[in-house]
């Protein structure tokens, strides 16, 4: 074969003649030509059927007359390797491909012959990646869904073949090509099967499910949820059988206390702590308060307290103010009332020297450092002593395991079919919603979920983002309200703790949680804790530093943001490196900055920060990076349209409003959000103030005659585009005098 001309087409397209990448094309439409009829696998096309293809939006006149001179340009762009450029006759063109090499050819080929491991080798990404024209997309499926199923028969023979490790290898290829397919998540999970790891297995499906349920507000198929049950099964199925003392005596049970009530979900949770605790001495659980640390632990210690014959020992920390006294504590609950007074440590690791036991060390935040030495101690003394832990944030010493307690699971309510039958069955289906029924039902007796008042319990669900605690105080309020009140309420305000309830140690209102959490913060802590409440969906440290510029440099930011990581407070997505809130801790915060008296100064920083990266980020999307920046724009849409909104109620702020919607149109351009486009930028641009003859209004009133035009209001489209050009003459503006009169063009050329 010659190495005269190679292309490939997988990815983005790439030309090398005689070893070397081919200059750039004046048109990008010569490489769009090229690929079309390398595709073709030297068959003539018809010139009407390319022309029509590659200009898909003009009539076919023009379209030919486009195609004659990107024959000609590709010809001459290939020099040696024009000839293959060929005219069968007058009314078709085809390219000789004999003696070439194209990557897209050799994978169809081995498919056709069955040759799966060659062909998942020649595909290196998307056919024509970065190319949006409709004709690639339906080709760049067609070799996608081969290439997967490749895949998948490789996977299935390298199971039957005994190679798990090569089977999740390829199962993790397809699912990163399509994640949303049920039958190769299936595979996946099969594959982490037959290797052994069922937790892996079960984490697969679980993910899968998350995304699903964040996505599209769905499940997984039957199919797959039927293999995940069936391996959870398996994993629950006891690893041991239970230890028996000599002379037959059954293992002390030690001290777990009963819970009030019974615990709704986590399964998957106790699965995976009991896993954590057999191949590690120190497990930690860590999560925001309420969100059901001290119940997992509790059915954790249950469900492992056969594989401790010495006991499982359960102690409550959250009473005790002074940390001199933990050792003590521990040693009341284990019932050592001769404990060393001088010494309650040293008579506590003698006592448990020898002991296969579990210590519970509940609440362990505001006696943080002194459980630390505690767990230190006596596992570096007591070798068959384990211990599991539950606060904020870590114990932060050597070996120790930690695991984030997760809300439990609750439904979008835009997400929910429309049927009743099936709208209440699919709530249930929620963890969120059962406990939120359950303690509705005992909070009323006449409470119950119905196809009537299913959607709004989801959506108490959804706005207390799944956090068992507030779920809890949410459904005693179903004594004295309906659903709907507790809904509107939801929206209103914060404080939902109910009166007269009787209830357990530190679980109050969520109120009184959220301020015993705020008072542990340092000063500095607390100030970044309430101004960052201004962030909706996310924040980057960058964009904390820039609020915070006035009091604090960027390295304190960054420690601040970690501290509260630590504390549980905020998360911290380590993909995407953005920091983010549980909502109900949002509110909280944003209420602790109204109270300061700092929550205009820092709304309007906010905005200003918005402004600047709108503007700073419009122009990207017309160049190559235009995917990454328009990820950037989605992921900072929550806060963009809160600056919105803000601005919005602030005269004082309009002409920054105003700036950031016209820097957003084009954004709404791209992605088709038209509606919301042409409301945001009407609405900014009858501000008090706004109606003043500036670069910023013509450059609104141009986005939104672009947004109706692509709506077909082309009344709309030239009576803002006129105005924005009026004003644009004014300024002489010459660029924006041209772009404005171009798109009067397009609406005057579509009216006809």
């Amino acid at each position: 074969m010659s190495a005269g001309l190679s292309v490939s087409l997988f990815g983005p397209i790439r030309v090398i003649l005689d070893g070397v990448p081919l200059p750039p094309v004046r048109s990008r439409k010569a490489l769009s030509l090229l690929a079309l009829l390398l595709l073709r696998n030297g068959r003539p096309a018809a010139r009407g059927w390319l022309a029509t293809t590659l200009w898909p939006d003009t009539d076919l006149t023009t379209a030919l007359s486009s195609l004659r001179p990107v024959v000609s340009e590709l010809r001459k762009a290939l020099g040696p390797e024009g000839h293959r450029l060929k005219a069968g006759d007058r009314n078709s063109v085809a390219f000789e491909v004999d003696g070439m090499s194209v990557d897209a050819l050799a994978f169809d080929e081995a498919i056709k012959v069955r040759a799966f491991a060659s062909a998942v080798e020649k595909y290196t990404g998307p056919l024509l990646e970065g190319s949006e024209e409709e004709w690639a997309f339906q080709e760049r499926r067609v070799r996608q869904e081969a290439f997967l199923s490749a895949l998948m028969r490789l996977g299935e023979t390298a199971l039957e073949a005994g190679e798990p490790e090569k089977a999740i290898s390829l199962f993790r290829r397809a699912v990163g090509t399509d994640p949303f397919r049920d039958s190769l998540r299936r595979g996946m999970i099969g594959a982490y099967a037959a290797s052994g790891d069922l937790n892996a297995a079960l984490q697969e499906y679980r993910e899968y499910a998350h995304l699903l349920a964040g996505e599209f507000g769905t499940g997984p198929e039957e199919e797959t949820t039927a293999l995940y049950d069936r391996l959870r099964q398996e994993v629950r199925k006891p690893a041991r059988a239970p230890h028996v003392r000599k002379g037959g005596a059954p293992p002390p049970v030690g001290h777990i206390p009963m819970p009030l009530t019974a615990l709704i979900g986590r399964d998957d949770e106790r699965i995976d702590v009991s896993g954590l605790l057999r191949r590690s001495r120190l497990v930690t659980l860590t999560g925001f308060g309420g969100i059901g640390k001290t119940r997992l632990a509790l059915a954790v210690a249950t469900d492992n307290a056969v594989q401790f014959p010495d006991g499982v020992w359960f102690v409550r920390l959250e009473e005790l103010s002074d940390g001199d006294l933990l050792a003590r504590q521990v040693g009341d609950v284990l019932g050592l009332r001769e404990i060393s007074k001088e010494s309650p440590l040293k008579g506590l690791t003698d006592h448990l020297r020898d002991k296969t036991a579990l210590l519970v060390l509940d609440n362990c935040e505001h006696i943080q450092d002194e459980c630390a030495q505690l767990a230190l101690r006596l596992l570096s003394e007591c070798p068959t002593l384990k211990v599991l832990a539950t606060g904020r944030q870590a114990l932060g010493i050597v070996g120790e395991t930690l695991w984030i307690v997760p809300p439990l699971a609750v439904p979008v309510p835009g997400g929910l079919p429309e049927g009743r039958a099936t709208l209440q069955r699919v709530a249930m289906g929620y963890e969120g919603v059962r406990l939120f029924v359950e303690r509705a039902e005992a909070a009323a007796r006449d409470f119950t979920l119905t196809a009537a008042n299913a959607r709004t319990v989801a959506e108490i669900c959804f706005r207390l983002e799944g956090i068992p605690l507030a779920l809890e105080l949410a459904a005693a309020r179903v004594k004295t309200s309906t659903v709907e009140g507790i809904a509107e309420r939801l929206r209103a305000q914060l404080d939902l703790s109910p009166s007269g309830r009787v209830v357990a140690s530190r679980q109050g209102t969520l109120r009184s949680t959220l301020e015993w959490s705020h008072g542990l913060l340092s000063e500095p802590e607390q100030m970044f804790f309430r101004r960052s409440s201004v962030f909706l969906g996310g924040w980057t440290i960058d964009a904390a530093a820039a609020l915070c510029a006035d009091e604090m440099n960027r390295d304190q930011v960054s420690d601040l943001a970690a501290s509260l990581v630590d504390q549980s407070l905020i998360s911290l997505d380590a993909e995407n490196g953005r920091y983010r809130w549980s909502e109900i801790v949002r509110q909280f915060a944003e209420e602790k900055l109204r109270a300061g008296g700092e929550a205009e100064i820092f709304r309007r920083r906010h905005l200003d920060g918005c402004v600047a990266f709108a503007e700073e980020a419009e122009p990207m999307l017309k160049g190559p990076e235009q995917q990454g920046w328009l990820r950037r724009f989605e992921l900072e849409m929550p806060n963009l349209r809160a600056a919105a909104d803000w601005a919005a109620a602030n005269n004082s702020a309009c002409e920054a409003g105003l700036r950031l919607a016209s820097a957003l149109s084009r954004f709404w351009y791209i992605r088709g959000e038209f509606k919301e486009g042409r409301a945001r930028l009407e609405t900014a641009l009858g501000w008090l103030g706004a109606e003043r003859r500036s670069s910023t209004r013509a450059k609104a009133l141009y986005g939104l005659g672009i947004l109706a035009y692509r709506q077909g209001d082309y009344d709309e489209a030239e009576a803002k585009h006129e105005e924005s050009l009026s004003i644009r003459r004014e300024l002489n503006d010459d660029r924006g005098i041209a772009e404005s009169r171009l798109n009067l063009g397009n609406v005057a050329h579509s009216r006809g």
